[in-house]
């Protein structure tokens, strides 16, 4: 398991779902990982309108930009995932998980990196982080059967 796995987020995630409950394994890491899709499609929206706004100096309006190409590439990648899932490749599927949980980081760790900017991003990227996390220990799980 992971280290930094948030069980609350993962049970109140999956609860919300209602197919989650009547599921197996499988049918949870599929949710999961179209649950990391909503997100990184919606945090798309946010980032767009967050540059549209103009309130962010040229540094900030630039990790956004950089965060835009990451969650763009982010859905892209999820997609290639869920394939790979549902051909019993979970180990591929795994590695394409782990590199979204790593745009995420990239993404906050871009405003942090200079001092005064605090990543507006932070709970998108927090629960992309944690989505991902959710599918790679059920996958995990899957893999030991």
């Amino acid at each position: 398991m992971s280290t930094i796995f948030s069980y609350d987020v993962c049970l109140t995630s999956l609860q919300a779902v209602p197919a989650s409950h009547a599921t197996n394994l499988q049918g949870l890491a599929l949710v999961a990982m179209e649950l990391a899709i909503q997100n990184a499609t919606a945090s798309i929206c946010t980032i767009k309108e967050l540059v549209s706004s103009g309130s962010f100096d040229p540094y900030g309006t630039s990790c956004l930009m950089d965060c835009l190409e990451e969650y763009s590439g982010g859905v892209v990648t999820l997609l290639e995932a869920t394939g790979a899932f549902l051909t019993g490749k979970y180990e591929e599927a795994n590695v394409w998980v782990s590199s979204v949980m790593d745009a995420a980081t990239t993404c906050e760790d871009g405003f942090t990196d200079r001092q005064g900017h605090l990543s507006p991003l932070k709970k998108e990227n927090y629960f992309l982080f944690q989505l991902c996390d959710i599918a790679i220990c059920i996958f995990n799980l899957l893999s030991a059967l």
